[in-house]
């Protein structure tokens, strides 16, 4: 159990309350808003929604619903002390309970890119007939285990809960990276001779399907290196529930905290810098949006109208 008098506690003040506060708003500004982007990027242009593109919209959502609840967690925590209020720890443990669900959501998730990457490469033709409703299946029992293992983290309450809820998360990432290493040994194994043989739709489906697996191990691999020292930073205080965290260690533990919310925007920038066809996509629903809204501002007259 904690015992207080073994650490100093340090009171964080209004100042700095207004600080985190105003940090966390604009991480999950930001998260929102790239994230809800990519949604209508991939949703709205009918040449992205390829099969490679079903689990990448299964992330986004989950890295869109972590940054709705962060922001949330953040202004009931750092808000309410900046204005000297009671937070109602039964919302306080909703709200951690929801992001602590949509962040193994998107471990998870992470973990279903990688293995639906494997999936191409290894089977290719097998890939290529799975059906729609598959994809929603897989999805399905990936929220439905984060679902579960919150609840399990919830009842049981002590540090053997928070071990078995980064067990999961560890889990995830031995997959990650067991999947990318498959695919980039089977990319070395392949020789020019190979290559040369293969018709010309091939190749360019190969080569695709190479840059691809790089832009997501880019990804995964930033949003895994975000969240590492947070993760260790919570594993060197497993005696030490959320809230003694925040009090015992408020500067330490913002920061760690934040840092680690960065995995749901690493994401979409790097589809941005690394997919030419997610690029143009994305300027074409930003541009869209601001002539639909400029429109709206100052509509049309016509002559008829004009008295």
């Amino acid at each position: 159990m904690y015992d207080p008098s073994k650490y100093k506690l340090e009171f964080i003040s209004k100042e700095k309350a207004i600080f985190w506060l105003a940090s966390f708003t604009l991480m999950s500004f930001l998260i929102v808003a790239l994230n809800l982007a990519t949604i209508l990027t991939f949703v709205s242009n009918r040449y992205l929604r390829r099969r490679s593109v079903y689990c990448l919209i299964n992330l986004t959502i989950a890295d869109l619903l972590y940054g709705i609840t962060g922001a949330v967690y953040g202004f009931c925590v750092y808000g309410f002390i900046s204005m000297n209020l009671d937070m109602d720890p039964t919302f306080s443990i909703f709200v951690f309970l929801c992001i602590a669900c949509t962040f193994l959501a998107s471990a998870l998730s992470l973990a279903i890119v990688s293995l639906e990457r494997v999936c191409a490469f290894f089977f290719p033709f097998r890939h290529r007939v799975i059906r729609q409703r598959v994809y929603i299946g897989v999805f399905v029992v990936s929220w439905v285990i984060a679902i579960i293992a919150t609840w399990v983290f919830k009842v049981l309450s002590n540090p053997s809960a928070l071990i078995l809820f980064y067990f999961v998360v560890t889990l995830s990432v031995i997959i990650i990276f067991s999947s990318y290493a498959a695919i980039f040994i089977k990319l070395k194994k392949n020789s020019p001779q190979e290559f040369q043989n293969q018709t010309s739709f091939s190749q360019r489906r190969q080569i695709q399907e190479k840059k691809l697996a790089k832009t997501l191990f880019i990804a995964t691999a930033l949003s895994i290196i975000t969240c590492m020292p947070y993760v260790a930073y919570r594993f060197s205080y497993l005696h030490m529930n959320q809230d003694t965290l925040l009090l015992t260690h408020p500067n330490v533990y913002s920061l760690m905290y934040i840092f680690q919310r960065m995995n749901s925007v690493v994401n979409p920038i790097v589809y941005l810098f690394r997919m030419r066809d997610f690029r143009k996509a994305l300027f074409q629903v930003v541009f869209r949006c601001s002539c639909t809204s400029r429109v709206n501002a100052y509509p049309v007259v016509h002559r008829n109208e004009i008295i």
